[in-house]
């Protein structure tokens, strides 16, 4: 049984290495029908169609459809993987698995960003899911770098809700340095924009922000 698994995994390796050979040989029409076939193997030996592997063939497809002039198909192909990046990415976060969906996130906004541009709601969404990533990891600079470009995205779409939930999170990446003067500011400045626009996304948030700093004062 174990040799059998194990003969399966390596003739679908086998497969895998003639597809990208083919690909890189430009022989798309080839390679194309090698992945699906590869696809197919590995869906049998248990993969889910939300599967890393299985999405890195299919933008692996979507580009070659791209390259051969095959756009309404290539577009598919794109939003499809982009969608199921996203998906997956907001499962390991539930799953404590930070660095891989911060992983998966910056593919799914790569992708975004080559088919529809940078300037949209869901650039700034997947921002934003990218520097959650990397507030649990620790890693707070690259956090609020990520959450000023998703910033300067959402004042361009004067998105009000986005940009006061944006600077109300940038409060709360200040508020885990430390730096609750910075935290405050924003936070004060998520919860002036909410008021403002009577948006209560806003200022929920903001108000959330704010009561963490009073608790962290009063530890």
């Amino acid at each position: 049984m174990a040799q059998d698994i194990q003969s399966t995994h390596g003739i679908t390796y086998v497969y895998d290495l003639m597809a990208n050979l083919a690909m890189e040989r430009q022989q798309f029409k080839k390679a194309e029908k090698i992945f699906v076939d590869v696809m197919r193997r590995l869906m049998n030996e248990g993969y889910a169609d939300d599967s890393p592997k299985i999405l890195h063939i299919s933008s692996k497809i979507a580009h070659m459809s791209q390259m051969q002039g095959e756009l309404e198909k290539s577009l598919q192909g794109f939003t499809w993987t982009m969608q199921k990046l996203a998906k997956f990415g907001q499962l390991l976060m539930k799953q404590g698995k930070y660095a891989e969906a911060k992983n998966l996130f910056k593919e799914a906004l790569e992708i975004l960003v080559d088919i529809y541009g940078t300037v949209n709601d869901a650039s700034v969404t997947i921002l934003n899911n990218i520097s959650v990533a990397y507030v649990n990891l620790e890693n707070y600079a690259e956090a609020k770098e990520t959450l000023l470009n998703a910033l300067i995205i959402a004042k361009e779409l004067k998105d009000v809700t986005q940009e006061g939930i944006l600077q109300a999170n940038l409060g709360l990446v200040y508020l885990r340095e430390g730096l609750l003067k910075e935290a405050e500011k924003f936070c004060k400045l998520a919860w002036k924009i909410g008021k403002k626009e009577n948006n209560g996304d806003a200022i929920e948030q903001a108000e959330y922000c704010l009561n963490e700093i009073k608790s962290s004062l009063n530890k």
